[in-house]
């Protein structure tokens, strides 16, 4: 599967219970980059994705802005339990990836690739930068609760008692009651099978409304 193709996965997957919320619609998928002049903003800013090292998303990030390409990584505040101690920390929305925003008619490009922390830019037919909807930044800017930290519980439209379908694993096509969503932006369901109530936790791509 291609770069491309993954970070449209990985799009999906986390934001598919986002689109009622961020207004992302099926075909809001990463575009082709000769179709930049309709993603561009007032500013002439074309959004792009650059896959990053492992746990590097906040050294690209910087050496992303001290070359003055404008950069986005919305995060998240995650729940950690080590020992007896119970934190909280901000991990990336998306992790491994980041946003890069540039003038992709007059900017340099090719050297995001050989920025400390970046692995390589996404690409588009493996000659141009593969691009995103200014949109998709913008809605998530709207959900900053400040500092870009996005609310994870914001990005999941149900509420607790509502029914939900199972779309993916071995319960497809089952009807489940939604509990709760657990810190590590998994839902929790309650599911009636062979006339047993079972609790289960899975992925919020796994799940739509019934």
């Amino acid at each position: 599967m291609s770069a491309p193709n993954r970070f449209q996965d990985l799009t999906r997957k986390q934001l598919v219970s986002a689109r009622s919320v961020l207004n992302i619609h099926d075909d809001a998928r990463i575009q082709e980059a000769d179709d930049v002049q309709s993603l561009k903003d007032e500013g002439c800013i074309t959004w792009c994705v650059a896959h990053t090292q492992p746990l590097k998303e906040l050294v690209a990030q910087q050496h992303l802005l001290d070359q003055g390409f404008e950069v986005y990584m919305p995060r998240f505040k995650k729940t950690v339990r080590h020992a007896r101690k119970v934190e909280e920390k901000l991990a990336p929305l998306f992790p491994r990836y980041i946003f890069v925003g540039m003038d992709l008619s007059s900017a340099r490009w090719r050297s995001v690739n050989s920025t400390r922390g970046i692995s390589h830019l996404l690409m588009s037919n493996g000659l141009k930068p593969a691009t995103i909807p200014t949109r998709i930044i913008n809605d998530l800017h709207a959900q900053e609760i400040g500092d870009g930290i996005v609310p994870v519980a914001s990005l999941v439209s149900f509420v607790k008692g509502e029914k939900v379908r199972i779309v993916e694993g071995a319960f497809a096509d089952q009807t489940a009651i939604f509990e709760s969503m657990d810190d590590k932006s998994r839902v929790q369901l309650l599911l009636t099978f062979m006339g047993r109530e079972m609790k289960m936790t899975l992925p919020t791509y796994a799940v739509e409304a019934a």
